[in-house]
């Protein structure tokens, strides 16, 4: 065999190890699952984002979600509903790597022995390598997260295996808030987590408090656990976007600024900071520096109502009113009740001094939204316009 040959038969071989190793990874993911758990097993390969374009395959409760480009399929991720306990959550994240060990063991006996040799070598060296890169990158604890779609993400394994161990002796309390706030019962599922006993020494539980303090709209108190997370010194890029979101709320920009900011710099491509200080610049009027991060998201293809509706009011206050009006409706086509888009629609109009135009906007984003931010304070002032 000429040395070209080898070479590309190595690099193939390599490539196809590695989407082997993968594949059989989120199997044993998907297996354990189907095994544990009730429901459905999402096994998504080739994009971490659940809004690809997918080749599916369903096996029962398994679906499988294969990317049309197999030159992707290096990565992957599966999804089921859990905490039913923290032993079989243990077993079920392991099992993914507990697969590739066994590639590993299998392929390490096939390389060495003696009457090895030729293709087969290559093909089993191949596969040591690629099932070695797989452990160790799901197995080594990796605090930065997988963004799934605009409101899940995830984080690989190794990591998720040191938040089970780290939340052990309040696992049953945690799992149960998460179904309390699904449930609308939010001021129950805050007090189960003031009663937990690790409330200010575990990074998750701060965690939890701060997101549900945010949600509860208690910005003081989410802020104040922000705070005493803070001399942890583990605080994360997530951590400070959601402390920055506090002081939006509060109508405090600039400190929300120096949040966005120490976020982003902890996560360059922390798209969730990225819009909201966006949205933040937009009203301290840097319409170019909101641009800019509206980019990022519309480039990743996340938060793209969002996005589109809120570049289209910084290029209309910028006095491009083709390119803006363009931009609002693409986030209209995407998402026809997007309230954000109805709402700078609003602001527009009463640029244009077309109070009542802008008053019916605003209500009719209140209706799809009553959260929308400063949607009560803009339908009092055009009210007050409309009344003078």
């Amino acid at each position: 065999m000429s040395v070209y040959f080898i070479m590309f038969f190595g690099i193939v071989s390599f490539l196809v190890g590695i989407a082997l190793s993968t594949i059989l990874h989120e199997l044993g993911h998907g297996i354990a699952a189907y095994v544990l758990y009730k429901g459905d097993i999402k096994i998504c390969i080739g994009s971490y984002l659940e809004n690809a374009r997918f080749i599916t395959l369903k096996l029962g409760r398994l679906h499988i979600h294969l990317t049309r480009n197999p030159f992707k399929w290096s990565k992957g991720f599966c999804r089921v509903s859990t905490n039913n306990s923290w032993l079989k959550d243990c077993i079920y994240i392991f099992a993914g790597p507990f697969v590739n060990i066994i590639i590993l063991i299998v392929s390490t006996l096939v390389l060495t022995r003696p009457e090895t040799h030729g293709l087969v070598k290559y093909t089993a060296l191949s596969l040591v390598i690629a099932s070695l890169i797989v452990i160790f990158k799901n197995l080594i604890p990796n605090g930065s997260p997988i963004i799934l779609d605009e409101f899940r993400y995830t984080y690989n394994d190794g990591q998720q295996l040191k938040q089970l161990i780290q939340i052990r002796k309040v696992y049953p309390q945690l799992t149960k808030i998460p179904r309390l706030v699904n449930s609308n019962e939010l001021n129950k599922a805050i007090t189960l987590f003031e009663s937990l006993p690790e409330c200010n020494n575990n990074h998750q539980v701060l965690r939890l408090g701060m997101s549900l303090y945010f949600q509860s709209k208690q910005f003081d108190q989410s802020i104040e656990l922000f705070n005493d997370f803070k001399k942890t010194k583990l605080l994360k890029s997530e951590d400070y976007g959601l402390c920055g979101l506090c002081y939006s709320w509060q109508n405090n920009h600039l400190q929300a600024i120096e949040l966005y900011d120490q976020s982003i710099l902890l996560n360059y491509h922390n798209l969730s900071s990225r819009i909201n200080r966006g949205y933040t610049y937009n009203i301290l009027g840097k319409y170019d520096e909101a641009i800019e991060d509206f980019n990022m998201s519309i480039n990743a293809g996340l938060y793209l109502a969002y996005s589109f509706s809120n570049q289209g009011l910084s290029k209309l206050k910028k006095g491009f009113e083709k390119e803006g009006m363009e931009d609002i409706q693409k986030a209209l086509e995407i998402e026809p009740d997007c309230s954000y888009a109805l709402k700078n629609l609003g602001i527009y109009e009463i640029d244009k001094k077309e109070y009542e135009k802008a008053l019916a906007y605003f209500e009719k984003a209140k209706q799809v939204d009553p959260n929308t931010h400063q949607i009560d304070d803009l339908i009092l002032e055009t009210t007050s316009l409309l009344n003078s």
